[in-house]
This record gives C-alpha cells, structure tokens and sequence, in this order.
C-alpha cells in the first residue's frame, strides 16, 4: 500500500494498491508496443503533443501546485514556479530537438555516411518527491521527445503527482501508452529493470538509491543515468554585493525548505565581509514566513515527512556538540523546522561533511583564495558550486581548482532546459537536459552506403 501524507496536517491524502507482479508485467507489455509506433514517427510529429502539454500545464498550474503542497508541503508559490518550469522545458524541445535529433551527413572519396539518433526503447525513471513535477518532466520530456517510452515509480508520497502527469501526457498525446506510472514499492525496481524490454533506467535520489539501481542496471547490462546528492559550495568574497548575496542565501539554500540536491549547503564568507553577511541573513530569515503552503505568502514548508524534519534536528545537534556556534537556532515542530544558521571552525564538523536536507544555513570564514578553494572542495560530492564577487576574473584564474560540472558567478546553481545538467563523484553520472540530455536517451546509429 502507498501512501501520501499531507506534512503540514499530518493526515493521510491518499491510498493506492501496489500494482502486482502481472500488472507491471501488462504496463511495461503495452510500453514496449507503444515504442514500436511511436519510434517511426518523425521528431516533428512527436513534437505535436508538446504543444498540446504546455497549453494544458498553463490552464492546470494551480491545481498542480496545490497538489504539491498537500502532499509533500511545497509553498504554493514555488509549486506555481515549478509549473512554469517545466513549460519551459516544454518550449525548448519544441524550439530545438529538431535541430539536436538532425541526422549528422558525412562524405569521403568511397562512402556516404549517416549517423542517425536511435531512441532504445522502454526507459523506467525512478523519482524523488522533492521536485514533483520538475524532475519527472526533466528526464520523461526528452526521452519521450527522442522516441522512447516511459516508465515511471515516483515517490509514494507524491504518487498524486505522478498520476496528474500521466493523465496530462495522455491528453497531450491521445496515447494511453506512452507514459504510464508503476505504483510500485523500491523492492520491486528489480523486477522491472529486470525485463527484457526495459532498455535503462533514470533515477534522481538518494546515495544509496544510486547504489542500489547501478548494480542492478549493471547486472543486466541496461543504460543508467545517476543524479545524486550534492553539498555545493557558495563562495561570498570580500567584494560582493550584500543584497545579492542575500538573495542568494535565501533562493539558494531555503528554497523548497532546504530539500534541494543542487542547494548552497556551505556558505564560505571572507572574513572581511562575515559580520554584515550575519546581520544582514539573520535579519531576512527572521522576515521569511514559514507555516501553511496553501497560503500564497508562506516561504518555508514544512520538511515531507517527519523523519526528515528529525533526521535534520539530529544532524544539527551533532553539529553544535562537534563545535558548531549557533546564530540563529534551529527549531522542529511535527514536520515543521524553521530555519537555522551555525558558523563552523572546523570543516570536519558533519555539518560540513555531510549532505544536510533542510532549511539550515552552514557558514564558514575564509582568509585567502588558497584556504577558500580547499575548504569549498568536498570528497564525495559535485554537482555545482556559485561564486559572488564583484572581479569574477580572479576566480577564473583559479578555475581548475573546482572540479565541478557547474559554476556560476553571482547567482545560485539550478537546471536549466538548455543547459546539460548532471554530477560527478557520489553525486551521479549521466547528462540530462539541453543538446545532452536528449541526446543520452539515444545511440547513433552509422549507415554507410
């Protein structure tokens, strides 16, 4: 049985059966079927229903964002922003997947080649709760776009989400078969990577999530695309705009209650700046509304269920017993945290070592570039890390010191649908989004004549 639970009431939304063993037999039957047309159209004919899924997502935003808000405590603000979002991933498939799927023409003395864009087949994506929509839309869009079909096991607690995709999908597409959702439990991922149809599998999630469907996409020799967790850095020097870098400690590290993978978990600041940087943040949080993400004012939500609010509590008293000063304290009620700030002294403090889920605010001080650049490195996790500073020249410099797939000066890092999207050492492997992403749910395929 699934369940989704509202975390800011506290009641159950929502119950559903877990499809069995013949069921998800019968789905991944029918999506394997669907593939055998829907790969022979064109690109532009696929493109067709994107049209359609736009138009639909801009009349159902905000019944879709108070959906997000019921079920995993999303503000409705930033669930009506998520919608939009994924509009404009929409709009940049329609605008270019042409041009990214166009057959490549080479010619020599003896032979004409081609190199064609084959899509593989049935792609399962196994998604977070965090994102609803978002990241379901991030990988099923251009894998849909590119000639497959889709699988989806979503989060049991935002499997009223997934169920409003698929029902938009299929609007969008009059096909019933395209898209469809598996309400399925983890321990049953392995009997659909498993099937012969099912040609790869897309998760966004958890370390050990990754670890489990690698091997099992490795075992069966299927395709796999990772997106882990993360602990970005956002460096603030000593020649910085205060007010924006305000706004970027707030959009970038208390956005969706701190629940972000890409989110500026460490806060490095010159010292020359960490007094006003204090102030200035302590003043802002305490402006910041937290409470009922149905109302349209709310900034933080409450955390998607009450282990993850205890699992944050837990990590932030470890960090004050390892030494960590507190500025402003964290505070738990139910499902409910409000945000926390903590100055570190020591980066082997867990809360610089680990990968915190919540609206809590880590800061260390820095002297020189040296010391900035080592402490902003981590051992396990890359996905991205932001730079504020009014001479970004002098970072560029320094540049291959930061040994991460995204860098971004004076702003926070986020997905973009143009832009390729992915991680590196724990924090996953595989590219989703932009020219990339399209193209990591295809093979070339030569034809020589």
């Amino acid at each position: 049985m699934l369940r989704s639970i509202d975390p800011y009431r506290q009641v159950v939304v929502a119950k559903y059966d877990n499809d069995n063993s013949e069921l998800i037999v019968q789905k991944i039957t029918k999506a394997e079927r669907a593939f055998s047309k829907w790969k022979v159209l064109s690109v532009t004919e696929r493109l067709e229903g994107l049209e359609r899924l736009s138009a639909i997502l801009d009349g159902r935003k905000l019944d879709y964002a108070q959906l997000m808000a019921i079920e995993m405590g999303k503000p409705i603000a930033q669930g009506l922003a998520e919608i939009e979002k994924c509009i404009s991933l929409c709009q940049h498939y329609i605008e270019n997947a042409d041009d990214y799927l166009a057959t490549i023409h080479t010619e020599t003395d003896e032979v004409i080649t081609q190199v064609r864009r084959r899509p593989f087949g049935v792609w399962l994506g196994i998604m977070p709760w965090n994102f609803p929509f978002w990241q379901v839309f991030r990988y099923a869009i251009p894998a849909l776009i590119a000639g497959n079909t889709i699988l989806l096991k979503h989060s049991q607690y935002t499997t009223g989400c997934a169920l409003k995709i698929q029902e938009a999908i299929d609007a969008a597409w009059y096909n019933e078969n395209l898209f469809q959702v598996l309400l399925i439990a983890s321990h049953q991922v392995d009997e659909v990577i498993s099937h012969p149809a099912v040609a790869g599998v897309s998760l966004t999630g958890s370390e050990s999530a990754g670890r489990s469907v690698a091997a099992l996409a490795g075992r069966n020799i299927k395709m796999s695309i990772l997106e882990l967790g993360g602990s970005n850095a956002m460096i603030v020097d000593e020649h910085v705009d205060l007010l924006e870098v305000m706004e970027g400690i707030v959009q970038g590290r208390l956005l969706n209650a701190g629940q972000s993978c890409i989110a500026a978990k460490r806060i490095l600041v010159h010292e020359s700046r960490w007094h006003e940087v204090q102030l200035a943040i302590t003043e802002r949080i305490k402006n910041l509304k937290s409470g009922d993400p149905l109302e349209q004012d709310t900034f933080i939500g409450p955390l998607v269920n009450l282990d993850a609010a205890e699992q944050i509590e837990k990590q932030y008293q470890r960090g004050i017993q390892q030494g960590a000063e507190v500025i402003v304290p964290l505070q738990r009620s139910g499902a409910m945290v409000t945000p926390g700030i903590v100055l570190l002294n020591n980066a082997q403090n867990v809360l610089w070592q680990e990968e915190t889920f919540g609206p809590l605010v880590v800061f260390m001080k820095w002297q020189d570039m040296k010391e900035c650049l080592k402490l902003r490195a981590h051992d396990q996790y890359a996905l991205g890390t932001c730079i504020y500073t009014a001479e970004p020249e002098k970072w560029i410099k320094r540049i291959h010191h930061i040994q991460e797939p995204m860098i971004v000066f004076n702003n926070i890092v986020k997905s973009a649908p143009h832009l390729p999207f992915g991680g590196i050492k724990k924090s996953g492997y595989g590219t989703e989004l932009g020219k990339d992403g399209i193209l990591s749910f295809t093979f070339p395929q030569v034809i020589a004549l």
